[in-house]
């Protein structure tokens, strides 16, 4: 309720004689709700203001989907830029290790992923994706990744010519113009399970039919890589890292097998295929 005239110079009085903790408790019992809202604003807008003008643009982003975290990001992180020669105070460099998508059962945590991945995607920030190879193939049939004939020099594609990850184009136009059969499904995954198959159908996944084989699904020492000579249009798309070396060194894909992209909305081509050169190699002198 309002004071009235009378009282508010009553209470000024009064405030004359009071002592300096008298003072502050009349304040406190009149103005704290102001006070603490005048201090939230201060520090949400001080915060704001900071982040604004500390922050930095991206000199390379990746993110290595569903690995284990066995080494210290920054570690990584720090040993790119070093042998990439990025300059750290100008710009940042971030290798994601925590983000997770599980393909099987889309709880709000995949949700979540898959909408930063998206959402860094289109915004063009992202360079690349490791992640293992059914995770893989379902961004790539999205045209998520470079066809690495475009970017990759004829020595870059034989080094990793034994290492390709291809995807086939024309099953993929097939899926999405609606001529693609179940039965071809059936044919190109022949040694796939029931279950599995039954499974893909249950999720209303079609796509998923467009390229699924038995081999996404089961340990590294019995994958089986796509076969480019078995399909009407195959794209390269991938590098399979099952034997780098350096990425079984840091031991963040242990039993699974990691597939790596070059992002097709990256302007930093050459700083992604460097960062591949480094998880196959390390740093080298």
């Amino acid at each position: 309720m309002a004071l009235s005239e009378e009282e508010i110079k009553k209470q000024r009085l009064a405030m004359k004689d009071a002592g300096f903790k008298g003072k502050v408790a009349y304040f406190w019992e009149y103005y704290k709700v102001h006070t603490l809202v005048i201090a939230f604003c201060i520090i949400f807008f001080g915060a704001l203001i900071h982040d604004i003008v500390t922050s930095k643009d991206y000199g390379f982003y990746a993110i290595m989907v569903n690995c284990y975290q066995t080494v210290e990001q920054e570690q990584i992180e720090s040993e790119f830029a070093s042998l990439a020669s990025i300059n750290e105070e100008k710009y940042d460099v971030l290798i994601d290790l925590t983000t997770a998508v599980n393909m099987d059962s889309l709880d709000q945590y995949t949700i979540a992923n898959s909408e930063k991945i998206m959402a860094v995607t289109a915004s063009g920030d992202l360079d690349i994706i490791t992640s293992d190879a059914d995770t893989f193939n379902y961004y790539a049939r999205s045209s998520m990744f470079y066809d690495l004939r475009d970017i990759m020099t004829k020595e870059q594609l034989q080094k990793y010519a034994d290492y390709i990850y291809y995807i086939d184009q024309a099953v993929i136009d097939a899926v999405n113009d609606g001529t693609y059969e179940l039965e071809e499904a059936s044919d190109v995954s022949a040694s796939a399970s029931t279950d599995d198959m039954d499974a893909i159908m249950e999720n209303g996944n079609e796509m998923s039919l467009s390229t699924f084989t038995a081999s996404e699904y089961v340990t590294p020492e019995d994958f089986t890589a796509p076969d480019p000579t078995k399909m009407e249009s195959p794209i390269p798309v991938g590098i399979i890292c099952t034997d780098a070396p350096y990425l079984a060194e840091l031991g963040i894909y242990t039993d699974r097998v990691p597939v790596i992209g070059v992002i097709a909305s990256s302007e930093r081509i050459d700083l992604a295929l460097q960062y591949i050169d480094y998880l196959w190699d390390g740093v080298t002198e």
